[in-house]
């Protein structure tokens, strides 16, 4: 079994058997779900859709005003934190 460069394994997964580079895989046993440029360009996607907030939001250090903030732009679809 060999796990190739540039994978993600999702947290818990029991790998059995090899996982092409550049794969994203999860589960038990483990299959590969996508490969790791269909998950960039989901996310860049995602990305654009949504709402990014800056360094000022990042844990800790987060006022609680702006962690109201950050959960109100969750209710309308995905956040991401530079």
């Amino acid at each position: 079994m060999h796990i190739g460069d540039d994978c993600i394994i999702g947290a818990g997964s029991v790998v059995s058997r090899d996982v092409p580079p550049g794969s994203v895989a999860a589960g038990n046993p483990a299959r590969v779900l996508r490969s790791i440029a269909e998950l960039r360009q989901r996310h860049c996607g995602l990305r654009a859709a949504g709402r990014t907030f800056g360094a000022g939001y990042h844990i800790p250090g987060i006022t609680a005003a702006r962690r109201v903030e950050v959960l109100e732009a969750l209710k309308a679809g995905p956040v991401y934190i530079d």
